[in-house]
């Protein structure tokens, strides 16, 4: 198990500095986007309400060949729409990251379970933790790695 810790920890080491600016970039950057969606939605929201109350104003069933009506109705509906989805996909990209986070830590786990069982070598567990390191993208090493971490040292005890 000691291997495997001081393996991960070597390659922590080597991409700390990149994944820190990748994770703040990427932090500001969902930030920026959070505030411009809920900026939009909120103006979206007035114009519609806006919009509703020349209609009951008009009290004429002729509204709708007025075509920025319609137009700005539309486009304050479908940035509403715009929002509820980006919110649903936010949720599904959470829980895909979850899942592939669980998949890394079963891989190191059975890495484990062959290595403390003889099934595999040093060599061998060296090389598999290499290519399950190349196959995580950089973003995502520091989080697997901090929980591969968390998940051997509860074991260790």
């Amino acid at each position: 198990m000691q291997n495997i810790l001081n393996v991960i920890s070597e390659k922590i080491d080597k991409d700390q500095k990149k994944l820190k600016r990748y994770k703040l970039v990427d932090k500001f950057i969902s930030l920026s986007i959070a505030i411009l969606n809920i900026t939009a939605v909120v103006l979206a929201f007035i114009a519609l309400v806006k919009i509703l109350n020349i209609i009951k104003l008009e009290n004429s069933s002729q509204w709708y060949q007025k075509t920025s009506l319609v137009l700005i109705l539309c486009l304050a509906i479908m940035i509403i729409f715009g929002f509820i989805l980006t919110i649903i996909i936010e949720i599904y990209k959470y829980n895909a990251r979850t899942n592939e986070y669980k998949k890394y830590l079963t891989t190191i786990k059975d890495l484990y379970v062959k290595h403390s069982s003889g099934l595999i070598s040093d060599e061998e567990l060296n090389e598999f933790i290499d290519i399950l390191w190349r196959s995580a993208n950089q973003k995502r090493k520091i989080i697997v790695a901090d929980v591969v971490k968390q998940q051997l040292k509860k074991g260790n005890k």
